[in-house]
Parts: structure tokens; C-alpha cells; sequence
């Protein structure tokens, strides 16, 4: 991997390991609105934040679209599971990291930047 691209690996996985850790910290009990909104800034954001360094990086278009999938299933277990304050929230990020993709020229790395790096 390249290191330009280490932050939007790590974010990306920190907001998987968040969701995960928060789905089976609330899966079993009924959650507050500040929960649930704490649920979704948190694992929403880091995703979100993945997708921008990412773009920044000049990441291909194919990894938001993949993070945009992955907050989709993200979104439907929390529906069903934690509140659909949460799920709004990761909602907003599913089109927020769509957005992203769709503004972002490349579909492919760039070979050149690969053989400088």
C-alpha cells in the first residue's frame, strides 16, 4: 500500500471498528437520542473522512463507492437494530460519501503516480 493512502485505510477501518464496538456496546439496550446521535457522528464521520483524504490522495472513484456500500449494509443493521436516528445519520453519510465519488475524476489509479511513489 502507498502511503498516501494509509490515512483513508486507517479511518476507514477505525469507523468499521467503531460501529462494531457501539453495535454490540448498544445492541441490547434502548438507546437515548444523544446515543443514537452519537452513534452515527461517529462511525458516519470517520467514513465520511475516509472518502475526502481519500479523494485528496487521489484515490480511485471504485473505494467511495465501496465505502458508500459499506455504509449501506452499516445502515440497514443499525435500522433494525439501535434507531432510525442513527440510520438518518448514516444516511446523510451514504450520500455525502456518494458526492464525493461522483466528483471524482479518476476511475482508475493514475500509473504514473503509481511509478513515482
Amino acid at each position: 500500500m502507498e502511503k498516501r493512502f494509509i490515512v483513508p485505510a486507517s479511518t476507514f477501518l477505525g469507523g468499521i471498528a467503531a460501529w462494531l464496538v457501539l453495535f454490540f456496546l448498544f445492541k441490547s439496550e434502548t438507546l437515548d437520542l444523544w446515543q443514537e446521535l452519537i452513534f452515527g457522528v461517529i462511525t458516519g464521520g470517520l467514513i465520511v473522512f475516509s472518502a475526502f483524504s481519500c479523494k485528496r490522495a487521489g484515490g480511485p472513484k471504485a473505494g467511495n463507492l465501496f465505502r458508500a456500500g459499506f455504509l449501506l449494509v452499516m445502515g440497514i443493521i443499525t435500522y433494525l437494530y439501535i434507531g432510525v436516528v442513527s440510520a438518518i445519520i448514516i444516511l446523510a453519510s451514504i450520500i455525502t460519501v456518494l458526492l464525493i465519488a461522483v466528483n471524482t475524476k479518476k476511475t482508475e489509479p493514475n500509473e504514473k503516480n503509481i511509478a513515482a511513489s
